[in-house]
């Protein structure tokens, strides 16, 4: 089922949480019982351009802040060295880096834990052999991640929920191709669209995880949390782009999205 609607360019998220230090990422691991529900994640960028690495940095060190331990968060970036924004990087961002982060994860997920990925990235579209339209993600070495392959790597997981944000553009193929079963996928646009950012700070993911920050504004029935609902119109309604009818940022699950939230209240 799409929940709402779902034309290409970049979207970035940036600066939402004040200024990030390399100090944020300096948070103790907890011991976790046996079998006991883990978050786990994977954050993909094929680019190195700023506002990308600004854009995980912000996810990553969110994450942290809720609950994530840094040994859960995969991080497959650029050319696979460290950035200077705080964050580690695991690999580059290829097809088979990518494949080699879910892969890892096939004996690590049961349906206690719950996977969080998010993708900061250009996106594009190919035709399929059989004619139909696949959207894409970039990669750095120039081979083709799309849609199908990205699903294959997915649907080896076992967990209990999966939420995926999608930044690039014609990232609404993502969301349909992967939005069945625990999984709750968002997409910054159609997959038939561009996705746009007047700046830094103003992509429509930066508004989704702003959702979460700004819970006064967000929390639309008041009950203390912010639903992936709540997040989704929060950034519709705040992202000029989406707002004013220029991309069609979409929810795709066969859950309902306004009891499913992206972390636990504080």
């Amino acid at each position: 089922m799409v929940i709402k609607k779902g034309v290409c360019s970049i979207l970035s998220l940036a600066g939402l949480i004040g200024s990030l230090s390399c100090a944020s990422m300096a948070i103790p691991s907890s011991p976790v019982p046996e079998n006991a529900p883990e978050k786990y994640a994977v954050l993909i960028s094929g680019q190195t351009e700023e506002r990308h690495a600004l854009n995980m940095t912000l996810v990553y060190n969110f994450l942290l802040d809720n609950g994530y331990n840094e040994k859960n968060i995969y991080v497959i970036d650029g050319k696979g060295d460290d950035r200077l924004y705080c964050y580690p990087v695991d690999a580059a961002a290829t097809v088979g880096n990518v494949g080699a982060a879910f892969e890892s994860l096939e004996s690590k997920l049961d349906k206690n834990d719950s996977l969080f990925v998010y993708v900061s990235d250009h996106g594009g579209s190919i035709l399929d052999a059989d004619g139909s339209h696949l959207s894409t993600i970039a990669t750095t070495d120039g081979s083709t991640l799309d849609q199908r392959t990205f699903e294959g790597f997915i649907d080896k997981l076992n967990y209990g929920l999966g939420v995926f944000v999608f930044d690039q553009c014609y990232s609404g193929g993502f969301a349909e191709e992967t939005g069945y079963g625990n999984n709750v996928e968002i997409a910054s646009a159609s997959a038939c669209e561009s996705a746009y950012s007047g700046g830094i700070h103003n992509s429509f993911t930066a508004y989704f995880i702003k959702a979460f920050i700004y819970e006064e504004q967000s929390d639309k029935n008041l009950d203390g949390k912010v639903s992936i609902t709540e997040a989704f119109n929060y950034a519709e309604s705040n992202h000029p782009y989406s707002r004013n009818g220029w991309q069609d940022p979409l929810v795709v699950t066969e859950l309902d999205a306004e009891n499913i939230f992206l972390f636990d209240p504080k």
